[in-house]
């Protein structure tokens, strides 16, 4: 979406006292989200340090889906990746699930 739309959207669901949930995995969708006044951030693995910093600011929500990540690198072997999936994704699970204990 473009910045206009995101602000029509997330401008419309303010009005309409609505939260704006937005799936977004990287820095550049995730940080217009947010300025654009979006409420939600849904995925978020590859979120640098300064969005998230912005996103608390702001006091955004964020649910980094860690059910589906923890799932993921429970059972990576059953799973296969392109080869043109970037290694940080893996990281990035990773650094959301470090917390995350197997039940």
């Amino acid at each position: 979406m473009t910045d206009e739309q995101l602000q029509a959207a997330c401008g419309e669901a303010k009005k309409l006292g609505k939260r704006v949930a937005v799936h977004a995995h990287a820095t550049g969708g995730a940080k217009a989200a947010v300025l654009a006044g979006c409420t939600n951030i849904e995925h978020g693995a590859f979120l640098d340090n300064g969005t998230l910093e912005l996103m608390a600011q702001r006091g955004i929500f964020f649910d980094p889906n860690l059910s589906t990540s923890y799932h993921y690198l429970s059972h990576q072997e059953a799973f296969s990746a392109p080869a043109t999936t970037p290694k940080k994704a893996s990281n990035s699970h990773r650094r959301h699930c470090r917390s995350v204990r197997k039940p």
